[in-house]
């Protein structure tokens, strides 16, 4: 008990320095009780300090890190702390997938036109995004001729997210050709994913 000493070193100076008589006078030792009181300012021990749980918010949107899908990004609780919904978030993440070329060139076929102009609104929409749109081929024919070809679709998916409303200035293209494949050459399917234009997105910090 932390103030135990003193009590007992106080009890044995009340002890000396008062009579017997006079100590006798005051019911259960109240003098010795008062001088530590006088001392110390405690009846008893010192409570414990009160124990205090920070709760960490990184982005300050008033979401905790522990309860924030994007703790390092202002966003909103209706999104569970990230600035784009879950409905945002899939456009995003199936754009690649809906871009489709005409056969050995850059021309864009008008099925994609849809997914496009969608991702294009959100973008728009979310100018803390910034985007790379990455043209990759697979390995069949001349090196340089599939990098300029990849080079080519991912400029023309670029300029055709700015002519729908992206920002230049949030947007880059860059062609790989054939360096980074996601499947094996040898088989026609591999070579099929391999042949894709990739829509590659980073949220920037958003500020109240």
């Amino acid at each position: 008990m932390k103030n135990l000493s003193k009590l007992v070193v106080l009890l044995f100076i009340g002890a000396i320095f008062m009579s017997k008589s006079a100590f006798a006078q005051l019911p259960g030792g109240l003098i010795p009780i008062l001088l530590l009181k006088h001392e110390t300012g405690y009846w008893d021990d010192e409570a414990e300090p009160e124990t205090k749980v920070v709760m960490i918010d990184a982005d300050g949107d008033g979401i905790t890190d522990a309860e924030d899908k994007c703790p390092n990004v202002y966003g909103t609780a209706e999104n569970q702390g990230c600035p784009l919904s879950e409905a945002e978030r899939e456009i995003i993440k199936t754009s690649s997938a809906n871009i489709s070329f005409e056969s050995g060139s850059a021309t864009i076929k008008e099925e994609s036109y849809e997914s496009l102009k969608k991702l294009a609104g959100l973008l728009n929409k979310h100018p803390e995004i910034k985007t790379r749109v990455e043209g990759h081929t697979d390995k069949s024919g001349d090196a340089k001729k599939n990098l300029a070809l990849s080079k080519k679709r991912a400029k023309a998916v670029q300029d055709y997210l700015v002519k729908n409303g992206e920002s230049i200035h949030n947007i880059d293209s860059k062609g790989y050709g054939s360096e980074k494949p996601i499947a094996s050459n040898d088989t026609k399917e591999g070579r099929a994913k391999n042949r894709r234009v990739e829509i590659i997105v980073t949220l920037l910090e958003k500020t109240k």
